[in-house]
């Protein structure tokens, strides 16, 4: 049997945290990005083993929160799919959208 999944909403705390993290961090990387391109990654992981170590382990980090994201949306009757372009463009900046659109959309809903 299958347990009951709790759809309540995070709490406001967390919530907060998720929009923080991802106003910092999407303001950093378009920072990065500005001063030394986007695709000025690539020289690194070409010449560094833990470079490239360190991205296969985003990949895999990344493809586990994607599974989630997914599942969880659907769960609660949204589309994941924005969510899931914007990681596989995006990375984690997609994964921090999601977890602070789901504390301001379960909030809306539990107030509805």
């Amino acid at each position: 049997m299958r347990e009951a999944r709790d759809l309540s909403p995070p709490s406001p705390g967390f919530s907060l945290l998720a929009v923080a993290a991802l106003l910092a961090f999407t303001g950093f990387t378009l920072w990065v990005c500005l001063q030394h391109g986007v695709l000025g990654f690539v020289p690194l992981v070409r010449g560094e083993a833990w470079v490239l170590q360190m991205m296969l382990d985003l990949i895999i980090a990344l493809v586990v929160a994607l599974r989630w994201v997914i599942s969880d949306a659907r769960r609660r009757g949204h589309s994941p799919w924005p969510f899931a372009v914007a990681t596989v463009l995006l990375g984690s900046i997609g994964v921090l959208a999601y977890l602070a659109w789901r504390g301001v959309a379960g909030r809306r809903r539990a107030e509805a």
